[in-house]
């Protein structure tokens, strides 16, 4: 009969030294390493498993970090606990990189000149302001012709009084 290898044993023998990495080279669930424990169908991510093994529990609402940016690290000095905003600002995602900016295109500080639009996306005064002056700059000109011809602002060929009612008697 076959007796279990202790947990610890069982990990050990489950990655490889890469560099100052450990890296996980058994199964997988997507980019993340998975550790099997003992019973059925109990299993835990394996960097978890290492943080919590080696320096201690993971406190409630925090994720682990990879320091080192490698998913199959299991290295505990290369692991740290964080909020999951946290987690999301250090990564490499558009998100992420966009929320580093300081300033917007042309080099204003958002620091001095942002605000935050109806859609949650940050703007610059500045350049809000000078793109709304040149769609009044093109367009100004546009609406005076068509009011001075009494054309449809929507339509320039069709004259203002040409329009049909929606219908019959109204």
């Amino acid at each position: 009969m076959r007796t279990a290898l202790p947990l610890y044993l069982r990990f050990t023998r489950s990655f490889v030294y890469e560099g100052q990495c450990w890296r996980w080279v058994k199964a997988c669930i997507g980019a993340y390493g998975v550790f099997s424990l003992v019973g059925k169908n109990k299993w835990s991510y394996a960097h978890r498993w290492s943080y919590e093994y080696h320096i201690g529990p993971i406190a409630a609402g925090l994720e682990i970090d990879h320091l080192c940016r490698n998913r199959w690290c299991v290295n505990p000095n290369h692991l740290e606990p964080v909020t999951r905003r946290e987690n999301s600002l250090r990564s490499q995602s558009p998100a992420a990189k966009n929320a580093r900016k300081t300033e917007c295109l042309k080099g204003h500080s958002y620091e001095k000149h942002g605000f935050v639009d109806s859609q949650g996306k940050r703007q610059c005064k500045l350049c809000t302001r000078s793109r709304c002056n040149q769609w009044m700059r093109n367009n100004y000109k546009a609406q005076r012709i068509a009011l001075v011809l009494k054309l449809s602002p929507r339509n320039p060929s069709k004259s203002r009084f040409d329009y049909k009612p929606c219908r019959e008697g109204a």
